[in-house]
């Protein structure tokens, strides 16, 4: 298991919504670079990112995201309004090791495909989970197409994974959805990612889980595995975060 810490950006800055409500973020830190940089000493390998303006399709964080990319030691999966296959190009040029749609996966399953046959290894798609459909448009929006279909569709494509949120516990800092995560291992082969808010415990639904293929967990909150958590003492730091994909 690899925790991945996250950092969603709103208006230039770190911050965490709560079960995707823009109206009232949760502010960590002014500089996402430097929180980027802090993860990296701290042991991070990889970070997911998120530009929750180009998400909702208001504005972008484009400057700040590429900034990020310049940082040696640790890559990152940028996600939040990856839409079209030009986006995803450009993301990769300019050093993302790997892209991650979630509109463009369910409602323009062309681009979609392409897009993951273009770039074997690096897009990921991104199921939102929302009253058992799926979230899209920055989770403004949901979609009628069934879960079981989505995932049947993704099956076959050189994906370098799949990231499960459950938009009911988003930032609410109470752990996994692990009936959603079980129910969606049982459906494909490919990597999961799951998002949760707290430390994860030993339970034994977990335990059936990653008996089967590699499920890389994303968490944030004070109980982070210090592996991953910035230097203890920051108080500046924000909690790992790992938000909407969109």
């Amino acid at each position: 298991m690899v925790v991945i810490p996250a950092i969603d950006i709103l208006g230039g800055r770190c911050v965490r919504l709560t079960r995707g409500d823009y109206e009232n973020p949760t502010i960590y830190a002014d500089d996402p670079v430097e929180v980027a940089r802090r993860f990296a000493a701290a042991g991070a390998k990889r970070v997911h990112v998120v530009d929750l303006d180009a998400a909702r399709g208001s504005a972008s964080n484009r400057p700040v995201i590429t900034k990020m990319l310049e940082l040696s030691g640790i890559e990152l999966q940028v996600a939040g309004g990856v839409r079209t296959a030009e986006t995803v190009a450009g993301l990769l040029e300019v050093g993302a090791q790997w892209v991650v749609m979630a509109t463009a996966a369910v409602r323009d399953p062309h681009v979609f495909e392409r897009c993951a046959i273009q770039h074997p290894g690096r897009v990921l798609a991104a199921l939102d989970v929302r009253d058992n459909k799926a979230a899209v448009g920055g989770w403004l929006d949901t979609d009628p197409v069934s879960i079981g279909a989505l995932v049947g569709r993704w099956e076959f494509l050189p994906l370098a994974g799949i990231i499960v949120t459950s938009i009911e516990r988003d930032g609410t800092m109470s752990g996994p959805d692990l009936q959603t995560l079980a129910r969606v291992r049982k459906m494909t082969k490919l990597e999961l990612q799951e998002e949760i808010t707290q430390e994860l415990t030993e339970n034994p639904l977990l335990e059936e889980l990653q008996e089967g293929n590699s499920e890389t967990e994303k968490t944030e909150g004070e109980e982070t595995p210090a592996a991953d958590a910035p230097p203890a003492g920051d108080a500046e730091a924000p909690a790992q975060q790992c938000d909407q994909h969109r």
